[in-house]
C-alpha cells in the first residue's frame, strides 16, 4: 500500500494534460511578442488569434482523451484508435468545408499525433508535435506582418515592385520562426518532463532522469544558444531599415543560426563527455569566424580607422585577426587542458 502511494502522488498532475495548454500558451505568448511592433492588433485580430489557438488546444487535448477514458476499461487499443480517427478526420472535414482546411488539417495531425504518441507512452514527442503543427500555425502569422517588418516608409517602391524580394523576406521569417517554435518546443517537452506530465518512453528521452534539472545543463544551454541564435537574425533583420537586405545578402542569414544552433549541440555534446578543451575550441573559433566574417562584408563593424580598435581595420586588419586567432586558440589549449 505504501509503495502504491507512492507511485500516485509522483504521477503528473490531470493525467499530464497540463503539458500541451502551457506549450502552445507559450508560442502564443512568443509570436505575439515578436510581432507586436510590426502589427496592429485590434479586435478582429484577437478574435483570429483566439480561434486558431482553440483549434489547436482542441485538437492537443482530444488526443489524450481516449487513453484516459478507455485504458481503464481495457478497450482494445486499435479499436480505439480506428474509431477516434473517424471521428476526428471528419471534424477536420468539416473545417475543411468551412473554408479553414489549414486549421481542420492542423487540428487533425495534432489529435490523431498527440493521440499515437500518448498511446506510446512518448510524451516528450507530443510536445514536438505540437511545436512543429502549432508553431507551423503561428509562423505564418509572422511572416504575414512582414510587410510591415521595417515600417511603412521603408517598404515603399522596391519590396512591392520585386516579387523576389517579397518571397525571400517572407520565406525566412516563415522557417525561422517555425525553428524557434521547434526549438521551444524541445526545451519545454525537457522542462515539463516529470513535473506536467509522465517521462516518456521514446527512444530519444528513455534513458533521461525522471526530472531533467541542473545535471543536464549543457543540453539546455546548447538548445537555448540554437535558439537564440535564430532570434538574434530576426532581430538583425529588424535593424536594417532595408527590406532588400536579406535577399541581397546583407543580414546574418538563416544558414548562419543554423549552423550555430548545431555546433552549439556540438559543444553541448562535448561539454557532457568532459571534452571541454574540445567544444572550448570549436565554440570559439566559431565566434571568430562569425565575427571575422561580419567584419569582411560591413554587416556589424568593430570600431573604427580612428577609435580604440583601429588595429582591426586598413593594413593591419588582416594580421591582427589572425593574431587574435592565434592566441585565442592557445589560452584555449593552456587553460583548458581537460
Amino acid at each position: 500500500m505504501e509503495n502504491e502511494n507512492e507511485t500516485v502522488s509522483k504521477r503528473a498532475p490531470l493525467f499530464g494534460l497540463l503539458a500541451i495548454p502551457v506549450t502552445i500558451a507559450i508560442m502564443l505568448a512568443l509570436m505575439v511578442a515578436a510581432t507586436w511592433d510590426a502589427a496592429d492588433y485590434d479586435g478582429s485580430d484577437w478574435n483570429k488569434l483566439l480561434m486558431i489557438t482553440t483549434v489547436l488546444l482542441a485538437g492537443g487535448l482530444l488526443g489524450k482523451a481516449p487513453r484516459i477514458i478507455f485504458e481503464p476499461v481495457g478497450t482494445r487499443p486499435s479499436l480505439v484508435s480506428l474509431g477516434f480517427a473517424v471521428v476526428i478526420g471528419t471534424v477536420g472535414m468539416i473545417h475543411y468545408y468551412d473554408g479553414a482546411a489549414l486549421l481542420g488539417l492542423a487540428f487533425t495531425v495534432l489529435a490523431i499525433g498527440v493521440h499515437l504518441f500518448d498511446r506510446a507512452r512518448r510524451h516528450e514527442e507530443e510536445l514536438i508535435l505540437v511545436g512543429i503543427v502549432a508553431g507551423f500555425v503561428y509562423a505564418i502569422q509572422v511572416a504575414s506582418v512582414g510587410h510591415a517588418w521595417w515600417g511603412e516608409n521603408s517598404l515603399e517602391g522596391s519590396y512591392y515592385d520585386i516579387v523576389d524580394v517579397d518571397r525571400t523576406v517572407t520565406g525566412f521569417l516563415f522557417f525561422t520562426w517555425w525553428m524557434i517554435s521547434i526549438l521551444s518546443s524541445i526545451v519545454i517537452a525537457l522542462a515539463v518532463r516529470g513535473r506536467l506530465q509522465d517521462g516518456g518512453h521514446g527512444s530519444w528521452f528513455k534513458d533521461l532522469p525522471e526530472i531533467v534539472e541542473k545535471e543536464h545543463i549543457p543540453l539546455y544551454a546548447g538548445l537555448l544558444t540554437w535558439i537564440v541564435a535564430h532570434a538574434f537574425s530576426l532581430w538583425h533583420l529588424s535593424t536594417t531599415g532595408n527590406p532588400d537586405a536579406i535577399f541581397l545578402g546583407e543580414n546574418v542569414g538563416f544558414f548562419w543560426a543554423l549552423l550555430t544552433g548545431i555546433v552549439a549541440m556540438f559543444v553541448a555534446f562535448c561539454w557532457s563527455e568532459h571534452w571541454r578543451t574540445l567544444g572550448l575550441f570549436v565554440a570559439v573559433n566559431w565566434l571568430l569566424y562569425s565575427f571575422g566574417s561580419w567584419q569582411d562584408t560591413g554587416l556589424f563593424v568593430f570600431g573604427d580607422a580612428d577609435g580604440a580598435l583601429k588595429f582591426l581595420h586598413g593594413s593591419l586588419g588582416g594580421l591582427s585577426w589572425f593574431a587574435i586567432f592565434f592566441w585565442v586558440n592557445a589560452g584555449v589549449q593552456v587553460g583548458f587542458p581537460f
